[in-house]
């Protein structure tokens, strides 16, 4: 059993225990699990790079609903 790890992305509440893959392509971040992927829209790949960064951050410090992602 996976220990549940929440961040808001853009308002969006996302368990990342699920999320196996996560990539940035045409300013959007997507972020996807075995059932869904969600879509995050960015000005620009810059920004949306600078999300991901920081949404691995949060995947490596194995943080708990700590954080939230603009």
């Amino acid at each position: 059993m996976s220990v549940p790890l929440f961040i808001k992305v853009q308002g969006m509440l996302v368990n990342l225990a699920h999320v196996e893959i996560a990539y940035v392509e045409d300013g959007t971040l997507y972020m996807g699990t075995a059932s869904e992927t969600y879509e995050f829209e960015y000005a620009d790949d810059a920004q949306a790079g600078q999300a991901l960064q920081r949404v691995q951050a949060f995947l490596a410090n194995k943080n708990l609903l700590l954080g939230e992602v603009p």
